[in-house]
């Protein structure tokens, strides 16, 4: 194996997750927390997780741009 493979496959794999991350906290814990019993910061905890990942979004790709290979 080449010297720097294995730190390209734990960055291919860190990638991965960075991208599934978001993808993976829109579309399925929602089915989870689609509650309206109570609020959180006066929002419904679905929205509040929504607008949560909206803005976390970014972050995730900025870390996957940074651990891209150059």
């Amino acid at each position: 194996m080449p010297k720097g493979a294995k730190g390209a496959a734990a960055s291919g794999a860190a990638r991965a997750a960075l991208l599934a991350a978001p993808v993976l906290a829109l579309v399925v814990v929602p089915i989870f927390i689609a509650t309206t019993d109570y609020r959180i910061a006066g929002m419904p905890p679905i929205m509040w997780w929504i607008v949560l990942w909206i803005l976390l979004t970014p972050l995730c790709l900025l870390g996957v741009e940074r651990l891209r290979p150059r």
